[in-house]
């Protein structure tokens, strides 16, 4: 029995889902949605305004952001962190971030990933722990923000420790997006400047309409 052979009552054809499934994004139902969302991350040293910018940019897209796990982990406590602390950081982020993806609107844009936990390891112990180097290896980003330290001062909120290691944390994370070959956008100037930047960065990625791969 053929049910609906003019599309009058559903007007589009799973062909054309998968060829523009951004484009198409009423008709993909809500479990399929995170496997086609767009993944946003914003990455930079301490005090780069990424927090800021993620929730901007949310608000321009009118969709939602992931926050930064390890903030939520850490608040509150006394004790100083371990690399105990750090694989639940690494699944809580994910955790996270998959979950929010389910109801993010085409793109979802990440205060951090867990690049962000292995260059803090890094920092603190030297190397990268395999584990969550095999998690991290595991993610997929369509674009990374990466935010400049000059013209943002550094601000002191209880949690950040290393005012005198920024341009590091910035050298790190430029030398691990060029490996990683991530599409990156570096955000300096202003904040007004970089939110522009960032606006059309993300703009591009969701217009960006790729077909969906073969299952």
């Amino acid at each position: 029995m053929v049910v609906d052979p003019d599309r009058r009552r559903v007007p589009i054809s799973a062909a054309q889902i998968r060829a523009r499934p951004l484009a198409h994004w009423r008709f993909i139902p809500a479990p399929v949605r995170p496997y086609f969302v767009r993944r946003v991350v914003l990455l930079g040293a301490e005090s780069t305004w990424k927090t800021t910018l993620a929730q901007a940019l949310a608000r321009h897209f009118d969709t939602i952001w992931a926050p930064e796990y390890a903030r939520e982990y850490l608040e509150g406590r006394t004790d100083p962190l371990v690399q105990a602390d750090m694989l639940p950081i690494a699944r809580g982020q994910i955790a996270l971030e998959d979950r929010l993806a389910r109801t993010a609107d085409r793109v979802l844009i990440c205060d951090t990933n867990l690049l962000a936990t292995l260059v803090w390891w890094e920092r603190y112990w030297g190397g990268w722990p395999a584990e969550i180097a095999r998690l991290h290896a595991g993610r997929r980003y369509d674009l990374a923000l990466l935010s400049a330290t000059a013209g943002t001062p550094w601000v002191d909120d209880g949690l950040r420790d290393s005012p005198h290691l920024r341009d590091w944390f910035q050298a790190r994370f430029a030398e691990e997006l060029a490996r990683e070959d991530t599409p990156t956008v570096l955000l300096d100037g202003s904040f007004e400047a970089r939110l522009a930047a960032a606006v059309a960065a993300v703009a591009r990625v969701v217009d960006d309409d790729r077909p969906s791969p073969d299952p």
